[in-house]
Parts: C-alpha cells; structure tokens; sequence
C-alpha cells in the first residue's frame, strides 16, 4: 500500500455516529386538536400527536463523540415492541465508527493476478500505522479502479 486518503461520507452527519435513536412509529394519519366531546383521555392524547416515539440510547458514544447527533427515522410500524426493538437495531448498526478510506496498492510487473484476486463486496484487511489500523482493519471493497500502465490499483473501502 502506498497510500491511503480518508474520504468524506455522504450522510447528513459526516460519518460521525449517533447517540441516540429516535423512531416514529403508529402515525394518526388526522390529528385533532380539540377531538368530539366525550373521547377518552387516552385515544385524546393518541389524536393530538401525528407520531409515537420509541428511543434507543447510548451514552457511552455521546462522551466519546461530542458531536453524536440524534437520529430519527419514521415507520409505518404499529406494535411499541417492534419500534422498540427496530430503533435498538438501527443504534447497534449507526452507532459504531465507520471509516470510507480510498486505498492506493502498487504491484509489481508479475503481479497482474492482484487486478483478479479482489472484487467488489470483498473483505479487504487493511494494515498500517495510520488512523489506529497497526492492528489491521477489515473493511469492505466498495470500488476498484485499476491503471495497469502505471501499475497500480485503487480501492474504495468502508467499515
């Protein structure tokens, strides 16, 4: 390898992980604000909010990234365990570090089966001491643009 660019993810957040998820679920397609004489307190609270919320939390990457931000996703799920359990899993897959890295391999002239021996959705393990990786990172091949003039393969890689 003989050189390696952090790239800058496209998402609202620029890879920075959240601390907190947020999901909609069980949308009151109406909402009232003054419903019909006679309607429970209950089924009132239900109508004045489009919305139900559920929230998954993890301080520990809020101390961490003081940046976290909040993530908030909308469903059409209706059962308080299923969002529940989604906006749990939805904090567990956002809320670990991502790296988006474009990696630079020159080979030399025997070397042409490198250009065959990687492939795109591949799992690449990348060692180097720079951006905490002395101890490799595996990360998945996203991109493969090959100069075989030059002799030389760039990978685009995430995780």
């Amino acid at each position: 390898m003989t050189d390696i660019t952090v790239l800058t993810p496209s998402d609202d957040d620029g890879g920075v992980p959240p601390y907190r998820v947020d999901l909609q679920y069980l949308r009151c397609w109406r909402t009232q604000d003054e419903p019909a004489a006679g309607v429970t307190s209950d089924r009132k609270a239900f109508l004045s909010k489009e919305y139900r919320t559920k929230t998954a939390l993890n301080g520990a990457i809020k101390t961490k990234h003081l940046l976290s931000p909040v993530m908030t996703r909308t469903t059409l799920l209706v059962v308080p365990e299923d969002a529940q359990a989604e906006a749990e899993r939805l904090l567990a897959l956002y809320g670990v570090r991502r790296d988006y890295v474009r990696v630079t391999v020159r080979f030399g002239q025997g070397d042409f089966g490198l250009f065959g021996a990687i492939d795109i959705g591949q799992t690449v393990n990348v060692r180097t001491t720079r951006l905490g990786y002395s101890a490799g990172r595996n990360l998945i091949v996203l991109g493969i643009v090959a100069y075989a003039h030059r002799q030389v393969l760039v990978l685009d890689l995430w995780g």
